[in-house]
């Protein structure tokens, strides 16, 4: 059963799994006055009924709730916005991919180490469009923009260049093994895939 979340905003999130919800809750996150509906259902219950207990008491009611209105963007936006990205890197690519080709023709060079040549222009481009957008005060790619999503730190801060960097490059691993890394993000509680883990990132609704 999963259970869409309201902290008072007049907003809905979610909906999450009930293990997700007690992460919440352990963290702070979930405030006392916090409401859950079943998916599928118009009825609002009070979280504790169905999670028990409260808040920690060394959380502040008002640290709770701030940290619980975080929307943290799901699997299929995340999807969405990705086929987005590619779609707007396809273009450059080809044109920095068929520049390459011509010069290697040009300079007579091995057909593998044009094409090597041109995969490494490939990553270097796919790498800056990520790294450059995502630090930028837009926080997000073209794709990520487009559905009203951010890329923050855990804190919900502007990332650096850096550390986008590092998100960039950590998404060969998430890549690998079946793009498992990416699919850990329809699991995981705050909807991290395994580049977001490894750099510290968050991707959350604006």
């Amino acid at each position: 059963m999963r259970y869409w979340l309201s902290i008072g905003d007049g907003k809905s999130y979610g909906p999450y799994m009930v293990e997700e919800l007690i992460g919440f809750q352990r963290e702070g996150r979930v405030g006392p006055g916090a409401m859950l509906c079943a998916e599928g259902t118009e009825q609002w219950i009070a979280a504790a009924q169905i999670l028990g207990g409260a808040i920690p008491p060394s959380v502040p009611h008002s640290a709770a709730a701030t940290a619980g209105g975080v929307a943290y963007a799901g699997f299929s936006l995340r999807v969405v916005a990705l086929i987005i990205d590619f779609v707007v890197l396809a273009i450059p690519s080809f044109m920095l991919g068929f520049v390459v080709g011509l010069v290697g023709v040009a300079a007579n060079l091995d057909p593998a180490l044009t094409n090597f040549l041109a995969q490494v222009v490939g990553l270097v481009t796919t790498w800056l469009y990520g790294a450059i957008l995502e630090s930028s005060p837009m926080q997000g790619t073209v794709g990520k923009m487009a559905l009203g999503l951010k890329v923050t730190d855990l804190d919900g801060n502007r990332i650096g260049f850096g550390r986008a960097s590092g998100r960039a490059f950590a998404k060969i691993l998430s890549g690998c093994a079946l793009f498992i890394g990416y699919i850990m993000a329809a699991f995981t509680p705050r909807k991290q895939g395994l580049h977001d883990m490894i750099a510290g990132t968050l991707v959350v609704r604006k």
